[in-house]
């Protein structure tokens, strides 16, 4: 007879979650809301790991619809049983997030999208970020072990239909977050430092020459730039700020297999990242922080825009590009190094990776995407510039930055010193 004793062996698998052993993943969400779904068949061991997140995060909710059913009655459960069940499991969980509960665990089956569906919108609604996580036990996919471990009697034929469904759950895009009251702090910083551009009359004459149709006005009819860009239509909704790694549209998207079971992506979901801010982009179409990923970042990397790769301006037929992007490396501080080119204080940054960004606001008409198209583009014309070794663009100067404009009232600001942002690592569903 198999050993299911519970103790060591899941104890051992759940201590591999960043979220439970990882202290700047911990301090992350200790000052964060956040939202872990478990995923998993009978007996894989999901409340044996929502027991060890509730250790972990004392202001915790744990929701589970095996705790809203009567001891008295056995697996199959009757309909009406399960619907009521889940109800209110999932009232539950909405009243925890209406309280802002720092942590809340979903402990249901969770083996389609539809099934944790109900909590990802609240988890959406309530600002929470999300984490889908299965437990890392060895007889996760073996329906004889899994029936011997079932605490509601689960047998194994069910269990094996229940696996024939089962689904592989991908996000909309997977990607870094920040939490609620520092993206708050970073809005902050961004208007105030756009607010600041707006105070010079050469950003302004600039600017509004190649403002959108229908931008916001004042009574009198002029642009109304404070106004100007606004995060409403973004898919993440207006207050939370985040970096997109990869775009895989719920698996729609080619490669999306590919990247969720790559190592680093494996190893990193529900880790926290410290991201790089080296300045903003604005333009007439969007508004931006720009980002400098290290190496470690980099391999979560694969938002490029179907290689729309920023780098150095070359004569060198398309085959010779392509050799010289494959080799890429990276200096001993981890950043990406192109050949022939050295990070200036005008061009900072190179190659893959470049367009990684925090949407703050886009102009009227355009969505959250902008922000990259236009870093990218932006990126290309400091490339462009540099090598040419031109430097006669329109420049001012605001507190610990500098503001260029590199043509059709498009600005970079380049901060004196970059800063670090607390993120975590997660997918968006």
């Amino acid at each position: 007879m198999a050993d299911i004793s519970q103790s060591s062996t899941e104890q051992t698998c759940a201590s591999e979650f960043p979220f439970l052993q990882d202290p700047e993943t911990v301090t992350f969400i200790h000052k964060s809301k956040v939202m872990i779904i478990i995923q998993g068949l009978p007996g894989s061991g999901k409340s044996h790991l929502a027991r060890e997140i509730s250790k972990v995060y004392s202001d915790h909710a744990i929701c589970c619809a095996d705790n809203f059913r009567p001891s008295d009655i056995k697996y199959p459960f009757p309909k009406d049983i399960l619907t009521k069940s889940h109800k209110c499991c999932q009232d539950t969980a909405e009243h925890a997030a209406k309280d802002g509960v720092n942590v809340i665990v979903v402990d249901n089956s969770n083996i389609r999208l539809w099934e944790m569906q109900p909590y990802l919108n609240l988890a959406n609604e309530y600002n929470y970020t999300e984490i889908v996580v299965e437990p890392q036990t060895r007889w996760k996919w073996n329906p004889v072990e899994l029936a011997a471990r079932s605490t509601q009697g689960v047998p194994k034929d069910v269990i094996q239909e229940k696996l024939k469904k089962k689904d592989y759950v991908y996000p909309f895009f997977y990607g870094w977050f920040v939490n609620n009251t520092d993206s708050l702090s970073l809005r902050q910083m961004a208007q105030g430092m756009y607010e600041e551009c707006l105070q010079e009359p050469q950003f302004v004459d600039e600017f509004v020459q190649y403002a959108v149709p229908g931008a916001p006005q004042k009574k009198d009819g002029s642009v109304d730039l404070k106004q100007y860009f606004s995060a409403k239509t973004f898919d993440t909704g207006p207050d939370s700020l985040h970096c997109t790694a990869f775009y895989s549209d719920h698996g729609e998207i080619d490669g999306s297999k590919q990247y969720a079971t790559k190592p680093a992506v494996q190893h990193s979901l529900g880790r926290a990242y410290k991201l790089e801010i080296i300045g903003l982009l604005i333009t007439p179409r969007s508004f931006g922080f720009r980002l400098k990923l290290n190496e470690k970042e980099l391999l979560l990397w694969n938002n490029d825009d179907d290689g729309n790769i920023p780098t150095p301006p070359s004569s060198k037929s398309n085959d010779e590009l392509q050799k010289q992007m494959e080799q890429m490396t990276f200096d001993p501080k981890g950043q990406v190094q192109c050949p022939g080119w050295h990070p200036t204080k005008f061009s900072p940054t190179c190659g893959p990776g470049s367009r990684a960004h925090l949407s703050v606001g886009v102009g009227v008409g355009f969505k959250a995407v902008q922000t990259g198209i236009d870093l990218v583009q932006l990126v290309q014309d400091e490339l462009n510039a540099d090598a040419k070794g031109k430097d006669d663009f329109l420049t001012i100067k605001i507190k610990k930055a500098i503001a260029r404009c590199y043509g059709n009232g498009n600005w970079l600001v380049y901060f004196e010193e970059s800063m670090a942002v607390d993120t975590l690592f997660t997918g968006y569903y």
